[in-house]
């Protein structure tokens, strides 16, 4: 076949292939542009690398002064960094005075020489730094080794080498309760199983996944009341200077020397000497299965030989041995056979059980199970008075797994397992709550109301006969403030609050008056205040009110029945995120603010209530701070930023602005930030640094020198963070509770049109090239701007990170929180589907947003009014069969109980074929918060519809890609410079550009 027809119509071809992509690259192909129009911007890598985060923080100093009150005066000390160093003042705001803490010239003088290394007097280290409340001395830590400055004369006191951290254990007396508490044993040592009440006669420990108590019989309560009157002597005597003969916890002089010389001296008559040696220890314990409660008398261990008791053989090595409590109140309890302890509950398993070991566990097929029958320390609190503690009972039974593959594992790789529920399963992580009633040694549970119910705020009332609690559906829209009596178990609800469609934000009561009166914080109205109420539960009236958010309780002088608290989104013209400080009467009357100013307000209250340490910034204003008097007004200014270092390297500040959301009227308020070399009548592209929410908006309101936002911008770009409706829950709850029931869609419409705004005001920005990132949530969001309709055209380039593309596999917890679950009750008989839980909506299609959820929903319900019509047919039938009456009632409790949650959230995945700009995926291969499936669900979609995209993996990295993020950022500068500004690079090494 002759080929030279084929050439002479191949060639037209080619060359008219040749000519269209040529006059396509005239229209597309930034750097053309660049050749003709002096008006595109040229990447300049050169300048983004030179305004690096560790050369900001270089020329980066303090910014906000944090006080060190005095004792309950109203006298502060703190330290302050500028380019001159780092400077320490006292101030007495009643004399409007401030001064030096202290000599520091002489002070590092003196530091050298003790330390035997330079110390510069501008640059002051002292680690651990505190001064006594009567401001007299002042102690630290440098190079290892404590000091105390002597602040009237200036004498320096060397103390020795500092302890190493977690070798200490606390000599206070305890009181029990959590773990972490004076007085407890370490953990991980042979002891720290045991919560003791707080009279230290009794204690609770876990074993095999169930409880069990032990407690002295009344000659050792006798003796630890005789052991705590000698320990409170002993402190009276610390506290009146007579330390010659005081002793520590362990019975140790305070020199450390041992006092057996002095037992020696002190004769004790035989019949006390006597009742010491045959101190018993009794516990409560089980006789026999149905048998009543028996005591059992344990004698202490006694050397057959000589007599004496093994514990005065062992003093030493037990002073020294970390497993023994070191509390002498508490060791009888080391001579207790705790196999014949009394146990509380015999329904204990694996994954159910009172100590919290294991809730949250990862799991490599390296890792060992933990020993059931090792006892640990439960999840128990004790009253008060000591006759009644509650616990808690973690269930994750049934939760099932996950599975991520460490690759980077030496010599093979390894499999790491993890128990994560889901959104709409039956099996999620549950707690049950518990009392016990000591004197009755019995432990009931508190019976819940609602399906897979979890408890907040559990704290103990007047008395040990009350416990209360907040206890919440799974839905998450519904609270009751309830009390439990400890006695009888009775329980009574003594507040309620629920919305239909939004979550439920709570937060803890605050007892005032002895009790006699709680402050109730409730966004009933729309926005979050605080309402004050008998303890019964009887409004007495709102003491904040209106269109602005009360937030925190800062302070509360009940003697003069003035409330404190921070608020934001009250002073009119201001950005509504900025926090102040306000005052008001607890009846409601004479709201006053006491740290005016534009600007967001972290303010420290003094003891008294006289003055205020108001530490203000903007993320466009240098921060300073400055005491306040009760009524705002300015005393004196304390400390000003030093940005000298700074401006002196051409550094600038974002701007800020406020744009209307889609709706039109909904204020949003966001931050920009230009290149440093910026010119007006050049054109940029924008880019948006993006986070959903609707727990946070990604929206800085403070300052900072520093941030990747600022370091993009350098390359040629104009970055922004803007907010959305849903966004946040700082501002009213019909703003907080705009995405509801549509967790993927609702933020979108508003970076759009706020946006399209920016462009219309300034003729920089090229509305035409716009690109959005964001990570976690962010990665969502932006994700789905890139292939959700319309949005899709106007974004032209996104990088999402770790983002969890199809909630429906990210934790139960957040997507039913945030987007919001249904519960449905479900009547049908025995063997039939549909049984409690487990049951989620459909994952096919385009995902139901906005009304389709609702819609979604109310088919749902009409199919079980299907389904319980065949039902009620089907049980009719089953009725004419023979059935026992206990049988027959036993199947209508179930049947009433029988629910199940559906939740149907909308994926990225599902709108992969939309894909029009180019996008990264970015995720670490071992991310256990958001799994790396989300995103490989992802790739997957657009690989089956044919859609060019990019994918980057990091090895072994978590959520927050540790050591890798700054190649990620290199990447992703990268990735925009190459999609907006038309650079490609083509080297291997990212660094050379």
């Amino acid at each position: 076949m002759s080929r030279r027809p084929a050439g002479r119509f191949c060639r037209p071809a080619a060359v008219l292939f040749a000519l269209c992509a040529a006059l396509l690259a005239t229209f597309v192909n930034p750097t053309h542009l660049a050749a003709q129009d002096d008006t595109t911007v040229r990447p300049n890598y050169k300048q983004a690398a030179f305004y690096s985060s560790e050369f900001i923080r270089q020329r980066t100093y303090s910014t906000s002064v944090r006080p060190g009150w005095l004792g309950k005066t109203d006298r502060f000390w703190y330290s302050y960094q500028t380019c001159d160093g780092t400077h320490f003042y006292l101030v007495d705001p009643a004399a409007g005075k401030k001064e030096s803490l202290f000599d520091h010239d002489a002070l590092a003088s003196k530091l050298s020489v003790e330390v035997r290394k330079p110390i510069d007097a501008h640059q002051l280290r002292l680690g651990g730094a505190r001064i006594n409340d009567e401001g007299t001395t002042l102690s630290f830590v440098v190079e290892k080794t404590k000091f105390e400055l002597d602040l009237t004369n200036g004498e320096l006191a060397n103390k020795g080498p500092e302890p190493e951290r977690g070798n200490a254990q606390s000599r206070r007396p305890g009181r029990g309760g959590a773990a972490g508490r004076p007085g407890t044993p370490r953990a991980g040592t042979q002891r720290s199983h045991r919560n003791f009440s707080p009279d230290h006669a009794s204690y609770v420990f876990s074993k095999g996944h169930n409880l069990y108590f032990v407690e002295a019989s009344d000659e050792v309560k006798a003796k630890i009341e005789e052991i705590a009157a000698e320990m409170k002597a002993e402190e009276e005597a610390k506290k009146n200077g007579e330390t010659d003969t005081s002793t520590d916890g362990d019975g140790e002089t305070k020199d450390g020397d041992k006092k057996d010389d002095e037992k020696d001296t002190k004769k004790k008559s035989d019949k006390k000497k006597k009742k010491e040696e045959d101190l018993t220890t009794t516990i409560f314990a089980p006789y026999a299965d149905d048998a009543p409660l028996q005591e059992v008398t344990l004698q202490e261990k006694t050397d057959d030989k000589s007599g004496q008791k093994k514990d005065d053989t062992k003093k030493d090595d037990e002073k020294k041995d970390p497993s023994k409590e070191t509390d002498r109140r508490r060791e009888w309890a080391n001579d207790v056979d705790e196999s014949k302890a009394l146990q509380l509950t015999e329904d204990g398993a694996k994954d159910y059980e009172f100590s919290s070991r294991g809730f949250f566990r990862r799991q490599t097929e390296e890792d060992a199970e933990p020993d059931p029958e090792k006892k640990t320390r439960p999840s128990v609190s004790w009253a008060e008075d000591s006759t009644a503690f509650h616990a808690t009972r973690r269930d994750s039974r049934g939760v099932a797994e996950l599975y991520l593959v460490n690759a980077l594992s030496e010599p093979r790789p390894t499999l790491e397992k993890y128990k994560y529920p889901m959104p709409g399963e039956e099996h999620i992580r549950k707690s049950e709550l518990f009392v016990f009633d000591r004197n009755a040694k019995k432990i009931t549970q508190v019976e819940p109301k609602w399906t897979d119910e979890s408890y907040l705020n559990i704290h103990w009332g007047k008395t040990s006969d009350a416990l209360r609690m907040l206890r919440r559906d799974r839905l998450l829209r519904n609270v009751e403030l309830c009390e439990i009596n400890t006695r009888n178990s009775e329980l009574k609800v003594i507040l309620t609050e629920g919305f239909e469609a939004a979550y439920l934000d709570t937060q803890s009561l605050r007892y005032i008056r002895d009790g006699a009166e709680m402050i109730w914080w409730s966004e009933r109205s729309g926005w979050g205040h605080y309402y004050l109420y008998d303890r019964d539960g009887n409004l007495k009236n709102a003491i904040t009110t209106g269109q602005f958010r009360a937030s925190r309780i800062v302070d509360i002088d009940e003697e003069k029945g003035l409330f404190y608290f921070s608020g934001n989104g009250r002073e009119g013209v201001e950005n509504v995120y900025f926090q102040h400080l306000y005052r008001v009467y607890l009846d409601g009357s004479e709201l006053a603010i006491m740290d005016p100013g534009n600007a967001n307000h972290r303010s420290s209250l003094s003891p008294t209530r006289n003055y205020v340490v108001d530490n203000c910034s903007r993320v466009d204003m240098c921060p300073i701070s400055m005491l306040r008097s009760a009524d705002g007004k300015k005393i004196m200014d304390l400390e000003k930023s030093d940005l000298s270092k700074l401006r002196e390297v051409g550094w600038q500040m974002p701007e800020t602005f406020k744009v209307k959301a889609a709706d039109g009227v909904t204020d949003l308020y966001g931050n920009m930030w230009k290149p440093f070399d910026f010119d007006p009548k050049k054109n940029y592209p924008i880019i948006a640094d993006v986070y959903p929410g609707p727990q946070t908006e990604g929206v800085t309101h403070t300052f900072s020198a520093s941030s990747f936002r600022q370091q993009l911008a350098q390359v040629g770009f104009i970055v922004v963070q803007l907010g959305h409706r849903g966004g946040t829950p700082g501002r009213s709850k019909a703003y907080h509770s705009y995405g509801y029931f549509n967790l993927r869609d609702y933020g979108l419409a508003d970076k759009k049109a706020g946006l399209e705004q920016l462009a219309a005001r300034h003729s920089f920005i090229d509305i035409d090239r716009v690109g959005i990132y964001g990570h976690s949530g962010g990665g969502f969001m932006t994700a789905a701007a890139m292939l959700k309709k319309p949005y899709n055209a106007f974004f032209k380039v996104g990088i999402a990170r770790a983002g969890n593309h199809d909630n429906n596999i990210y934790n139960n917890s957040w997507s039913e929180r945030y987007h919001g679950l249904k519960e449905v009750a479900v009547k049908e008989n025995k063997g039939r589907q549909g049984r409690r839980g487990g049951r989620r909506g459909s994952r096919g299609g385009d995902g139901a947003s906005d009304q389709d959820e609702k819609i979604v929903l109310k088919k749902i319900e009409e199919d079980e009014d299907d389904t319980q019509k065949k039902d009620d047919d089907e049980t009719e039938k089953d009725d004419t069969e023979e059935k026992d009456d206990d049988e027959k009632e036993n199947e209508k409790e179930e049947e009433e109980k029988k629910t199940r949650f559906d939740i149907k959230v909308p994926t990225n995945t599902e709108l992969a074929a939309n894909l029009r700009g180019s996008l990264m995926l970015i995720h670490g291969d071992m991310d256990n918060n958001v799994h790396p499936a989300g995103t490989i669900r992802l790739a997957n979609a657009l690989i089956k519809a044919n859609k060019r995209f990019d994918m980057l993996m990091l090895p072994g990295k978590r959520h927050g890609f540790g050591d890798m993020s700054n190649y990620v950022s290199h990447r992703m500068i990268e990735y925009f410079a190459e999609h907006l500004l038309g650079d490609h690079r083509t080297g291997a090494d990212i660094l050379e550009k």
